[in-house]
Order: C-alpha cells, then structure tokens, then sequence
C-alpha cells in the first residue's frame, strides 16, 4: 500500500509554521504533531529558515526534532496511531485551549428561535415523578442529619407507619413517595437505615439534590434545610400542599377533603362498597 502524499498547496509545519507570521515563530515550536497539515494559501517569499533566524535575532536553521510519526496510508489503524502520538505527547499543551468560533461559509452562524424562562425552574428527574396516575409526596431531607432528621423521622413513624394514613388511603397504588437528599444516593441509603427510618425507607425512591444551595430545588420550593418540608403534588403536577414534615395532621386535612378510605372487599373482588358498583375512592 503506498503512502499518501501531502495534498497540492500543503506544507510540513517545519516549513509552513514560519510562514503563519512573523511573531509565532517564538510563541509556538515547528511540531509535526502539534501543528498538523498547514495549507499553503499565502506563502512568505523568505525562506523559512531565514524568517526564524530574524525572528528569534541569533543565527542558525529553525529548531528540528527528530520524531517519526506514522506515515498516513488511508487506514484506521494508522490513523489511531497518529491521534494516539498527537494526544499523548500534547495531552498537557491542549488542556483548557480554547479558541472563539469564528463564522464562515461552512459554519455560518445559526439563529436559534425561542425564548428560554425569565425565572430558573428547578426540575426534578422525570423518571421519579411518572405520569399522571398518582399523588407525589415530596419529602425535602436535606442531609438527613440532625435536626431535620428527628422531623423526617417522625414523618415516617405516624404517616408512613402500617396502619398509618399512607396505609390507610391507597398506599403505592395512589402515592408517590419520593425523597429529596443532599446527598448521594449510596450516602442516602446508609442515612436511612435504623428503626426510626424504617417505614419511610420501604416506600420512598430517592433523588439527589446536586444543585449549589442558592439554586438547589430546596430553595426553589422554599424549604428551610434545618426544618425540612413535605410537599404534595397533585397527578396534574401541581401542587396541591406543604407541610413541615412533623406536621402529619396538615397532610392529613388536605387529602381527606377528597380522598375516601378503602374499605374491606366484599367477597367478589371489585373493590365496589355492598357491589353496587359505586366505587369508594373519588380518585383512582
């Protein structure tokens, strides 16, 4: 397989480098890796030895260095070597180079239509709050170190016990239960363990809340982090109440305004009151 030559009007950086301008001589060394396939479109009439002699004021031929890179063939494989050579002897050169966009004919400058929100919106993962089949309950933790963590433990001993209101109104068929930490998920599921913990911790999914505190989705709902808060989103995703995480009688009032305690079947599974074919809850 033959080599493949440089194409028309194209120079080896040894020779083309000098020919950029003047000054760039002494800023940036003649290096094959570094500088590429310069193309030719305005060559010095100096020859480019006598440019850097001027340039850097002493006498003697540009710097030279003895590199061998792989010789361009049109494969794969050789191509990977060269970009392996380049990036391993310039990886501490190219980092934080950067340079400004500069439009041209082949990346001319794109307007983009649309306007972007006057207030910053905190955004929660979507894969937490799914669809419009059930009520969310937001529980903001933050560290879920002391003194929030004494509220959100008592959250989980009356609201989320067995027989609690939880329970009692539908359980994971109507509620959502999601905990916002400000910490890690695997941090989360060590803060969550021991007894006082435990109901909140068979029913919750967690979301970590990695944004600074002046723009964290607790400030944006207004939670203070030393009280922590409890928030209910209705399934249109509004919200419906808050409530500090102690005050499981708040929660309490507001869902029972429309939400029917379940009863026991009556035997023919239809989950209907007497099988009249009224059905108990005003919200499925």
């Amino acid at each position: 397989m033959e080599a493949r030559s440089l194409p028309p009007r194209c120079r080896r950086p040894a020779e083309a480098a000098a020919h950029v301008r003047r000054g760039a001589v002494d800023v940036r060394e003649p290096r094959d890796p570094l500088l590429g396939c310069v193309p030719a479109l305005h060559p010095h009439p100096e020859p480019a030895a006598g440019l850097a002699t001027r340039a850097r004021g002493r006498e003697g031929a540009m710097e030279e260095h003895d590199e061998e890179l792989p010789v361009l063939d049109d494969s794969t494989k050789v191509d990977r070597q060269w970009l392996m050579n380049f990036f391993g002897r310039n990886a501490m050169f190219l980092l934080g180079v950067d340079g400004a966009r500069v439009d041209t004919e082949l990346s001319p400058a794109v307007k983009v239509n649309g306007h972007e929100p006057k207030v910053p919106v905190a955004v929660l993962n979507g894969d937490a709050i799914p669809g419009v089949t059930k009520f969310h309950i937001l529980a903001f933790a933050s560290d879920l170190r002391s003194p929030v963590r004494k509220r959100i433990a008592q959250l989980s001993s009356e609201w989320f016990a067995p027989r609690g209101f939880f329970s009692r109104l539908g359980g994971h068929e109507r509620f959502n239960v999601v905990l916002i930490v400000k910490a890690l998920l695997h941090e989360a599921d060590e803060l969550l363990e021991g007894p006082e913990l435990e109901n909140l911790r068979n029913v919750v999914t967690g979301v970590y809340d990695d944004g600074r505190s002046d723009e964290d989705a607790h400030f944006w709902y207004g939670v203070n982090h030393a009280r922590g808060a409890v928030v209910v989103v209705r399934p249109d995703l509004a919200v419906g109440t808050s409530a500090s995480p102690e005050d499981t009688a708040a929660i309490d009032e507001y869902l029972s305004r429309f939400l029917v305690h379940p009863v026991a079947s009556n035997g023919n599974g239809d989950g209907h009151m007497n099988g009249s074919g009224k059905i108990n809850s005003t919200c499925k």
